[in-house]
């Protein structure tokens, strides 16, 4: 298996705003000891493609989640509650977080530095978080449509329950991991 890169290595320019890494999530807990984000080499370098291509736009990525320890899946499975688990990795059979092959963003204005509006936040658990939301706001609409379409032009996967998270679409080549963030 290659080894997982950081994804500001990679792309220099990419915004982060790691909510494990804060006390904004849904635990309300810190889970990650750094802010940092990694993935596969093969995932990264196509998410350098999608945000080269927003970047003719005046558009950039902000990561919110990639690479996920395992130890870290049980944290999130163990405080989500019990009607919304299914919003969530089964710890028992691994994340594809867990795996280094996934990505959980948005998008920013490379000039000003803000995030796009977009129909929900991160970790929301309702129907507005679906890519198929039927969003009434054109410009929500049309920020996550594109943000969809580039993933999906480079190689990854929309989840059917969150439009801010994609697969790389050879996540199942890569075994889950446990390996803690600051021993990357």
């Amino acid at each position: 298996m290659d080894s997982l890169v950081q994804i500001t290595d990679i792309i220099p320019s990419a915004k982060l705003d790691l909510r494990y890494a804060t006390t904004n999530n849904i635990t309300g807990r810190v889970l990650y000891p750094e802010a940092k984000a990694f993935l596969v080499p093969d995932a990264a370098m196509a998410l350098k493609k999608v945000h080269m291509d927003l970047g003719s736009r005046g558009l950039g990525i902000m990561v919110w989640d990639a690479y996920r320890p395992l130890s870290v899946t049980h944290a999130l499975y163990n405080a989500t509650p019990e009607s919304q688990k299914h919003y969530v990795a089964d710890p028992e059979e691994g994340s594809r977080h867990n795996r280094g092959t996934t990505i959980d963003q948005t998008l920013f204005n490379l000039a000003s530095g803000q995030p796009l509006k977009m129909p929900t936040d991160f970790d929301d658990f309702s129907e507005h978080a679906s890519p198929n939301f039927d969003e009434p706001d054109q410009e929500r609409r049309r920020n996550r449509d594109l943000l969809i379409g580039q993933m999906e032009k480079h190689g990854f996967i929309v989840n059917e329950h969150e439009w801010w998270h994609y697969d790389w679409h050879e996540w199942a080549d890569y075994p889950v991991l446990d390996t803690p963030i600051e021993e990357l």
